[in-house]
């Protein structure tokens, strides 16, 4: 008995590079299996990506002012402040960065709380500690929109809160980088390095 003819292998050829053709231009993948592809195939799924976790924070102390029918006060408020960025609580930094920004709720404000510290001053540089426990405090030139009572009462925020950590002993102060004298509570001018007890006369009185 005769065998069937086969088909010529040339035609077996065509009809399968006729198949591969026809597949590819229906989009349907020519493997039969899962492929690995590349990290440079890869889509890059993170792009655009924007961390959205909440900062943490903790209470710290910021000094504001508030007044009474005689004059501005500085006082102590506890608010929440970002921890530092090796530290599981606030640091001097955090805390003046979140001074320097800080505007009083509708709540504060109807008690006469405010900032006397100019809008967009900020930190020109971060805060430098020296082994004597020196704060360098370099702030932008817009502390300098502030004059005579308001000075003293800014400079009073500032230096109140950086003191208000147990690793600050005193506070100096620079604007751009170049040295700058810090006025005091009693009206006067330093160069030398400040406490909060050189706004001892523009604190709050104790109630009672």
């Amino acid at each position: 008995m005769r065998r069937p003819s086969r088909p010529p292998v040339a035609a077996l050829a065509a009809a399968a590079l006729l198949a591969i053709v026809v597949s590819a231009a229906c989009g349907v993948p020519a493997d039969d299996k899962p492929r690995a592809i590349s990290r440079e195939q890869a889509p890059d799924l993170d792009e655009g990506d924007v961390d959205t976790s909440p900062a943490v924070t903790e209470p710290a102390t910021l000094f504001l002012t508030r007044a009474d029918p005689d004059a501005n006060h500085l006082v102590p408020v506890e608010e929440k402040v970002p921890v530092g960025s090796s530290s599981t609580s606030p640091t001097p930094a955090t805390a003046l960065e979140t001074l320097l920004s800080y505007m009083p709720n509708d709540e504060l404000r109807a008690q006469g709380y405010a900032s006397r510290i100019p809008p967009n001053t900020a930190l020109a540089s971060p805060p430098q500690l020296d082994d004597r426990g020196v704060l360098l405090v370099d702030l932008n030139s817009n502390i300098d929109n502030v004059q005579a009572e308001g000075s003293q009462l800014a400079f009073g925020q500032i230096v109140c809160t950086a003191d208000a950590f147990d690793e600050v002993v005193a506070v100096r102060f620079q604007v751009e980088g170049q040295s700058r004298a810090a006025p005091t509570g009693g009206g006067a001018t330093t160069n030398e390095p400040v406490t909060c007890r050189s706004y001892a006369d523009l604190m709050e009185p104790a109630s009672g």
